[in-house]
């Protein structure tokens, strides 16, 4: 793969003069780090999400200007980053130099031509409470000081979601009622979460402003679900499709993948099929002659009550730990401080279960959380026993076994070490999740 990727970006990128290859490793390194700090500059959110903490303050509105203003940077960036010659690198600096090319390339998709802001109410949604959440939750600075910036936060959440609704037209139908369900989360985080996070803080002047931040904040987001049921839900008649030309650019974006969709879809295919017929090998073993369905039904029993669930999780990673360890299947990391708890509010519509992780670049705190999406006091007893049934044991250790044990928690503590920003921030899904 990582061949596959330098030759990928030396025809992307041509080489240049030997005389400028001498220079190489000199031009490239302040290419990197201009890229953090404009990056953090246009997304203040992901700058508290990776642990640097300069803009925590911060929530920035998408307009058009801001837009715009990001593209003619990366463009910029692109063609500054594209006269590095990689022949004047080694091995790794060349990867650092196609990684931030292809994350360039993958942004610049975004904002030119799948633009999210545009089609996907919940963007605004998540960008509204999840940085909100970030500031909070970990105790990386006085609980002073991040409810000093959380209030700082709120009081920008109405001029977001104003631009919002400048911003948004025609987005798929399906988007549009998650946002709904997403923004009554939200509703309920600001009026429930908020207050129960700072519950330590106990200056009177902080505290005011954020009761009336938060206050703000509410109003905005009830303001935002009216346009949602009532305005933009009835013109909500877009494709969820990106359309074949553009899902490929996004799998060369995001993957740097250029094989044909139609064979890569061909190849899902076959896989689903494969998969079944396994199933159905292995469902004949659990219920003689009752199929997929009977073998799921009676593993589903097996489940925690809606009381019940957190802890349920919690005892199973009990036992993925003693499995890891009889078997010494890893080095196990010296120090965990992994919580579980129930998934944020304003998640719950697209999350059964997930990792928060502190950032990589995260120094003041080490709280990563395991979200496991709870009941819904709204679910008739059929649904609670479904969403139950999803937990059971077998499944809540396959989860398990993905989200934290050995999968993410361990993938991030081992990312911690890793040798350059670059490497240890710029993913890709398929590395990630694969």
């Amino acid at each position: 793969m990582r061949a596959s990727l330098l030759l990928a970006f030396a025809l992307l990128f041509p080489a240049v003069s030997p005389a400028a290859a001498a220079t190489a490793p000199s031009r490239l390194q302040p290419l990197v780090d201009e890229y953090f700090e404009r990056w953090f500059e246009f997304h203040p959110q992901e700058a508290t999400r990776a642990g640097v903490h300069r803009l925590d303050d911060r929530l920035a509105p998408v307009t058009d200007a801001t837009v715009a203003a990001e593209a003619a940077w990366l463009h910029d960036l692109r063609e500054r980053l594209g006269r590095v010659n990689e022949a004047g690198l080694d091995f790794n600096q060349r990867l650092d130099r196609a990684a931030l090319g292809a994350r360039i390339e993958r942004q610049l998709l975004d904002l030119e031509t799948v633009r999210p802001f545009t089609r996907n109410p919940n963007f605004y949604v998540t960008l509204i409470t999840s940085p909100i959440q970030s500031l909070l939750q970990r105790d990386f600075a006085s609980i002073n000081t991040r409810v000093r910036s959380a209030a700082r936060r709120l009081n920008a959440v109405p001029e977001v979601l104003r631009a919002a609704r400048v911003n948004l037209r025609h987005p798929p139908r399906l988007y549009t009622e998650v946002a709904i369900d997403q923004t009554r989360g939200a509703l309920r985080f600001y009026r429930e979460t908020v207050p129960a996070l700072t519950a330590a803080c106990h200056e009177p002047v902080l505290l005011a402003d954020l009761a009336e931040a938060d206050t703000t904040a509410v109003r905005a987001a009830q303001v935002f679900l009216d346009y949602l049921i009532h305005d933009l839900l009835p013109g909500s008649d877009g494709a969820v499709a990106l359309g074949r030309e553009t899902y490929q650019r996004k799998l060369w974006a995001d993957e740097m993948e250029s094989a044909p969709v139609e064979s890569l879809l061909a190849r899902g295919w076959s896989e689903l099929e494969r998969t079944r017929t396994r199933m159905g090998e292995l469902a004949e073993r659990i219920t003689p002659g009752g199929g997929v369905r009977a073998a799921l039904d009676s593993i589903g029993r097996d489940h925690p009550t809606a009381g019940g669930q957190i802890a349920f999780v919690a005892g199973e990673l009990d036992s993925i730990r003693a499995f890891l360890r009889s078997h010494d299947l890893l080095s196990l990391p010296r120090r965990e401080h992994l919580v579980v708890r129930e998934t944020p509010l304003f998640s719950r519509s697209l999350s059964f279960a997930s990792l928060d992780a502190p950032g990589l670049l995260e120094r003041g705190a080490d709280e990563a959380y395991f979200n496991v999406t709870p009941v819904d006091a709204s679910w008739t007893p059929a649904q609670c026993e479904d969403h139950l049934a999803f937990f059971n044991r077998w499944n809540t250790r396959v989860v398990a076994v993905h989200e934290v044990l050995p999968g993410h928690y361990y993938q991030f503590l081992a990312l911690r070490g890793a040798r350059s920003r670059v490497c240890a921030s710029l993913g890709c899904g398929s590395n990630i999740e694969g």
